[in-house]
Parts: C-alpha cells; structure tokens; sequence
C-alpha cells in the first residue's frame, strides 16, 4: 500500500514547481477532451454544457459551504459586476474561442 502524499519536506519553490506543472498539465488534458468534443457536438453545445456544469458545481460548493445555492452575502451591485465579467468572459471571449478550433 502506497503512504500518503506528505508535502511537508517540499520547499516553496518546489510546491510551486510541482504546482506550474500540474497546471500546464490539466490544461492541455482540458484543451485536448473540449477540442476533441467540439468537433462532436459542435462549439456551442460544448460551451453551453460546460457552463451549464460549472454552475451546478458552483452551486454544490456554495450550498456545502454556506447552506445556500448562491451567496447571499452579496450586494446587488456585486452580483451585477459577477454577471457582467460572466457575459463577458464566458460568451465574448470562450464562444469565439470554441469556434475557432
């Protein structure tokens, strides 16, 4: 049986090392599965059910963490700006993303 990961002894240039690493590779295992589903399903498909999922993760996380589905810790004015970055960020910016592959 394999002991558990101790991170203990890593410094914090090699935490951090390991850390670039894993990213760059969960990227590129990200880029791969969506390339590979965009040509299936088609980009907007694509784009709208991972959307579709991250909110539903958002709300799970958000409801073991506070026992609300959305944070009612927010103003108005926050949930404004929240929805205005999503538009923008997610719909502007990932839909042509998605078409172009």
């Amino acid at each position: 049986m394999n002991a558990p990961l101790n991170f203990a002894g890593l410094s914090t240039s090699g935490l951090g090392v390991m850390a670039g690493l894993s990213t760059a590779v969960l990227w590129t295992a990200t880029a791969v599965c969506f390339e590979a589903s965009s040509r299936r399903l088609g980009s907007l498909s694509v784009n709208v059910l991972r959307l579709a999922v991250a909110a539903v993760l958002f709300s799970a996380l958000s409801l073991l963490r506070t026992h609300h589905f959305l944070s009612v810790a927010l103003s108005q004015e926050a949930w404004f700006y929240l929805g205005l970055s999503g538009l923008v960020g997610f719909v502007v910016g990932d839909v042509p993303l998605f078409q172009a592959s």
